[in-house]
C-alpha cells in the first residue's frame, strides 16, 4: 500500500473504533476492525512500538497486548479504548506528517528475513528500540539492561548481533588519521562491515553528530576491512534534527567504501 492507501485504511479503521466508542458496533464490526488492524499493525508497531499491557479476560484468563489499541479494541474489553483511540490519532498525525514511515516499515519487514548482511543490521537496528522498551519490562521488576550511554548500546547491539553473525569483532582499530586513531565498535571481518555506533546525550547535538560522522567516515576509508561502514544512531529522546536528512546526505557510495547511516527510532 502506498502513502494514501494507508491513510484511507487508517480513517476506516478510525471510524471502527468511533463505533466502539459510541456502543454502535456489532459482531460484523468487530471482525472487520480486527482485519483491518491486521493490515495496518506493521505501522502502528513502526510508531508506537510495543508494550505488555495485560488486560483481564472472562473466566479469569488474561491477554498481553502490544498497545492500547489492541488492549481496548480487540479483546472484547472496553476499559482502554479512550486511550486507544488516542493512539489511533497519534499514528494517523505521525502517518500524515511522516510519509516516509510506510517505506520504512516496508523495508524492515522486507529485511527481516533477508540474507543480506546490510539488510540484516539494518533491521536489528530498526527494531533496537522495542527491544530496550521490552527489557525495561521484566516480571517482578527483576533487574534488567537499561540503555543509558554508548556503552549500554554496544553491549545490547553485539548481543542481538549474535543471532546472525558468528565473526564479531569487537575493539578493531583503525590507521591514525590527523594524528590520532580510533577504535571501531565492531568489525564484521567476513562480510567487510565496520558498525559504529553512537547515543544521542545533552552534549551531543545535531551539528556535533554531523561532524563525528564525516570524520570516522574519513577514517575508515584507510581500513583495509572495511567495504561498508555503517552507522548506527540511537536517539531514543528525538534529539537530533531533521535525522532523515542526515541519513541522506551522508549515506553515500564514497571512493569504494559504502557509508549507510541510520538513526533510530522513528516517528517521534
Amino acid at each position: 500500500m502506498d502513502h494514501n492507501e494507508v491513510l484511507a485504511k487508517f480513517e476506516e479503521f478510525k471510524e471502527e473504533c468511533l463505533k466502539y466508542l459510541q456502543r454502535k458496533y456489532s459482531e460484523a464490526d468487530h471482525d472487520k476492525l480486527s482485519r483491518l488492524y491486521g493490515e495496518l499493525e506493521p505501522v502502528v508497531e513502526q510508531v508506537l512500538g510495543s508494550e505488555e499491557i495485560e488486560v483481564e479476560l472472562s473466566h479469569g484468563a488474561t491477554a498481553k497486548c502490544k498497545n492500547y489499541i489492541e488492549a481496548g479494541f480487540l479483546t472484547g474489553r472496553t476499559m482502554h479504548t479512550h486511550v486507544g483511540y488516542q493512539q489511533v490519532l497519534k499514528v494517523i498525525g505521525r502517518v500524515q506528517q511522516c510519509p516516509e514511515i510506510i517505506t520504512q516499515t516496508a523495508t524492515s519487514n522486507s529485511s527481516e528475513f533477508s540474507s543480506d548482511p546490510i539488510s540484516i543490521i539494518e533491521n536489528l537496528c530498526r527494531r533496537f528500540h522495542h527491544v530496550v522498551r521490552q527489557l525495561r519490562s521484566r516480571h517482578d521488576n527483576r533487574g534488567t539492561l537499561d540503555v543509558n550511554d554508548e556503552y549500554d548500546v554496544q553491549d545490547l547491539l553485539h548481543a542481538l548481533l549474535t543471532l546472525r553473525f558468528d565473526d564479531i569483532r569487537a575493539e578493531e582499530w583503525t590507521p591514525s588519521y590527523a594524528g590520532s586513531c580510533s577504535r571501531t565498535d565492531f568489525l564484521l571481518k567476513q562480510e567487510q562491515i565496520v558498525i559504529e555506533t553512537k547515543k544521542t546525550r545533552k552534549t551531543l547535538n545535531t551539528k556535533e553528530l554531523g561532524e563525528q560522522l564525516i570524520i570516522d567516515i574519513a577514517k575508515y576509508k584507510a581500513h583495509p576491512d572495511c567495504k561498508t561502514l555503517f552507522c548506527f544512531v540511537y536517539d531514543p529522546e528525538g534529539k537530533i534534527t531533521n535525522p532523515r536528512g542526515i541519513e541522506n546526505d551522508l549515506s553515500r557510495d564514497d571512493s569504494g567504501l559504502l557509508v549507510k547511516v541510520l538513526i533510530t527510532p522513528t516517528g517521534l
